[in-house]
This record gives C-alpha cells, sequence and structure tokens, in this order.
C-alpha cells in the first residue's frame, strides 16, 4: 500500500493541514511540538483504528467539537486509488474517486476494517491494530526489543510478521506439486522410450508401405482390366439380347405364315 496525502482537521495540535507524500521514502522533518508524530497518528487511527493511549477526546483540537482525518492511498489489492476518512462524530467515510462514488461501507468491525485488510493484502484475521503497533508505529527506543527476547518468545512474533506459516505451507503444496512434475516426467520419459522403440521399426514400415503400394498399383491395373473386360462383355450380352429379340419375331412370324398358309389349302 502506498499513502499518498493526509489531510488532518482539527485533529491534536493541527487545525487544518494536508501533506502530500512521493513515491519511495519520505521524511517529515520539523521542530519539537510542531506535530509530526501527530501524522502518524492519524494515519494510525484512520487506517488501522489504532489510537494508543488516547481517547476520542485528546485526538480532537482544544476548542473544536470534532476532528477528522482524511487519508488517501493505492491498493495492493488491485492498485487503484481510494480516500478514506474517519471523523472523531460521524465515523468512517470511503470513497472511490475513479468512480466519483461513495462506498457502501460504515461499520467499523464488520465492514470497515475487513475492506482495509483486502487493500492491505493482509490475511483476513489480522489485528490492524496490533499490526499497527507492533510494526509500523513503534515507540521511539523500542524498535529493537523484541529482537532482545528469547528464542522461545521472538519467534511467534517475527514468526507472524513473515508469515512463516504461509511459507511452510506454500512450501508443502511446492513439495506436492514437485512430485507430480517427476511423476509427470517419469511418464513422458516412458512416452518417449516407447516411441524411440517405435521409430526403430519405422524403417521396416516404410519397407512394407512402399511394397502395399506397389501391390494396390498392380491390384488397380487388374481391376481396371477386368472393368474394360467386363464392359466388352456387358456390351456382347446386349447384343446377344437384341439378336434373341429379333429371332423371337421372326420366329412368331414365322407360325403366323404357316397358319395363313395352312388356312389357303
Amino acid at each position: 500500500m502506498e499513502i499518498l496525502s493526509v489531510a488532518l482537521k482539527n485533529f491534536k495540535s493541527h487545525s487544518d493541514r494536508q501533506f502530500t507524500f512521493q513515491p519511495g521514502t519520505n521524511a517529515i522533518c520539523g521542530e519539537n511540538g510542531a506535530g509530526k508524530t501527530s501524522i502518524l497518528e492519524a494515519i494510525a487511527w484512520t487506517l488501522f483504528d489504532y489510537a494508543g493511549d488516547y481517547t476520542k477526546d485528546d485526538l480532537i483540537r482544544n476548542g473544536a467539537a470534532s476532528a477528522q482525518v482524511r487519508v488517501a492511498f493505492v491498493s495492493n489489492r488491485d492498485g487503484r486509488t481510494y480516500e478514506i476518512q474517519r471523523c472523531t462524530t460521524k465515523s468512517y467515510t470511503l470513497y472511490d474517486p475513479q468512480l466519483n462514488e461513495r462506498l457502501p461501507y460504515s461499520r467499523i468491525k464488520e465492514e470497515v476494517l475487513p475492506w482495509l485488510r483486502q487493500q492491505f493484502g493482509v490475511s483476513p484475521g489480522t489485528d490492524l491494530s496490533q499490526l499497527f503497533s507492533s510494526t509500523i508505529g513503534v515507540p521511539q527506543g523500542t524498535f529493537t526489543a523484541d529482537f532482545l527476547l528469547t528464542r522461545e518468545r521472538r519467534k511467534p512474533i517475527f514468526d507472524k510478521i513473515l508469515k512463516v506459516e504461509e511459507y511452510q505451507q506454500t512450501w508443502k503444496k511446492l513439495g506436492e506439486l514437485e512430485k507430480y512434475a517427476k511423476s509427470q516426467v517419469e511418464d513422458l520419459e516412458t512416452a518417449i522410450a516407447r516411441y524411440d522403440e517405435d521409430l526403430q521399426e519405422l524403417e521396416a514400415l516404410e519397407q512394407k508401405r512402399e511394397q502395399h503400394c506397389r501391390e494396390i498399383g498392380q491390384i488397380k491395373a487388374e481391376l481396371e482390366q477386368v472393368q474394360a473386360q467386363l464392359t466388352e462383355l456387358q456390351r456382347q450380352q446386349d447384343e446377344l439380347s437384341a439378336l434373341a429379340n429379333r429371332q423371337q419375331r421372326l420366329d412368331t412370324q414365322l407360325e403366323q405364315l404357316k397358319t395363313q398358309i395352312q388356312t389357303a389349302h
């Protein structure tokens, strides 16, 4: 997540200020009591629901009725810019500048914090307040305190920060994937060996194929000759059928003539 700007109105020592940040590391400089820490506290209160030992009244500038903080940031989830505003009297307002519309989230625990976890890219059950206090907004002088703990006390803290459990689960899945990949490689090697054996027989198969092609050519030539003979026989059959029909007609005429001769006698 990248914070683009922070606007403060009646927040602690700030009456109406806006701070714009550049990509990368930004340094906030100023004299003691100028309100440098208040900027970080405003971010913690707005994005992480963390106020430390302060109450809501402690966040309001003297003489003001309420305090407001507006933070613009780039989401880790979709790379888009969002604006989130928190007021000591009106809770949260979430805004999408690209769509120019307000997001329908206002309840802190049920809607706003789950949405923020999604934008930060942390697991759903992450305690944002504890995340800030232990890793982001560590008080001066205590930043290295966790490093000085014993191994048993230090391990749970850093394992959670470094997401060791997630890496272990990922490693386990990668192990299963490696086993699957090896089995696939073995299957492919077996198939390749079988194909190599088939390729060794390819020359003999090619010779058989050529021989069969020659035989097919000879059979086709013989078939053409037989077809020609069949055509000739069919023609002769037609001629014989025609002669038989003519002979039958002549026989009929001959019988008729015989009958006429007998009648004449």
